[in-house]
């Protein structure tokens, strides 16, 4: 089996894709050679070593198989400590990873760096019957908070026909946390080609799969993937500082979950007037206007949004910068 590794590192940005054959046909993004499992029946182990990350940094892993059960975890070791996220999906009654390393803060889907790390190393666990087939590891480093250079898009257009969700019209006690879910529906009807009464029984579904019992949330990033890979696609978590990955993902007519967050004011037209943490689907791009179906408009009639560009790139990228990318399917 060929396996899939490409690395991009300039000004403190890494993207590390692993992938073997069926992943590397149909992830829209560059992938070249590189990784090996190792373990035995029933848990497997791939390392990947990380360039120095500097302090202030974010390291956002992601893993996603489709055609087998499966769970995995991520652990970052370094020479100094280790510190490990939570199982994905979560052990029930799970307690909190310790943080073993000076180096690391832990958050739900995430690190962030306190100190310049050297010689650290990302330490994927997966716990299924036979060595993973059919799988999509990524790992972004970049940092955490970096002005936004706009320029103008390469590409430019509009996905057609993305189903609706709103959030909005969930039971109460829910609807103003199930974002993720939510955005997360209408990237994977698009991609499957699903109409209205199909796409609210899926809503429903990855409304179920995206709750983590631990820490009573629905919008864990590794979650989400996990959830898309039960349903047959493919995905992976990364981090960008520019509209570059997004352009060609929508080109190829796939669609970008973006996590955004911004203060009062800063993105007009928005449904939220701020927001920490909140999940839309990019469909366009033009040269003026970013395209986005915002799961929090109050209305299916109301969800598709023209934001200014420049704000909708400070919203998503200035911070984090996270998005969910996706295999088309191979049907």
């Amino acid at each position: 089996m060929t396996l899939q590794i490409s690395v991009y590192d300039h000004s403190m940005e890494q993207i590390i894709r692993v992938s073997d054959d069926f992943a590397s046909n149909y992830y829209p993004l560059k992938m070249s050679d590189g990784i090996n499992w190792s373990g035995v029946k029933g848990c497997w182990k791939a390392e990947l070593p990380l360039a120095e990350v500097p302090s202030e940094h974010i390291i956002v892993p992601s893993f996603s198989m489709i055609d087998a059960d499966y769970s995995f975890s991520f652990e970052i070791q370094t020479p100094s400590g280790k510190c490990r996220l939570s199982n994905i999906p979560e052990l029930k009654g799970e307690m909190k990873p310790g943080n073993f390393s000076k180096h690391l803060t832990p958050h739900i889907d995430c690190w962030h760096t306190s100190q310049y790390m050297r010689e650290a190393k990302l330490v994927t666990q997966v716990f299924t019957e036979k060595e993973p087939r059919n799988f999509l590891l990524v790992c972004s480093v970049r940092p955490v908070s970096k002005n936004v250079e706009s320029r103008l898009p390469n590409w430019r257009g509009a996905l057609p026909n993305v189903v609706p969700i709103s959030q909005m019209l969930a039971e109460e006690k829910i609807r103003h946390r199930i974002c993720s879910p939510s955005a997360l529906t209408m990237a994977l009807c698009k991609i499957k080609g699903f109409a209205d009464i199909e796409a609210n029984e899926l809503w429903k579904r990855m409304i179920n799969l995206c709750y983590d019992q631990n820490i009573k949330a629905y919008g864990s990033w590794p979650k989400a993937m996990y959830a898309a890979s039960t349903f047959g696609v493919l995905g992976g978590i990364e981090a960008h500082t520019d509209l570059e990955s997004a352009e060609k993902c929508l080109e190829l007519g796939q669609p970008v979950v973006c996590s955004i967050d911004f203060e009062r004011g800063k993105l007009k037209g928005a449904p939220l007037e701020s927001t920490k943490g909140h999940l839309v689907t990019l469909i366009g791009i033009e040269e003026k206007q970013i395209l986005v179906m915002d799961p929090s408009a109050p209305e299916k009639r109301l969800i598709a949004k023209a934001y200014d560009r420049k704000e909708f790139e400070n919203a998503w990228l200035q911070n984090r910068g996270a998005g969910y990318y996706f295999c088309s399917t191979s049907e």
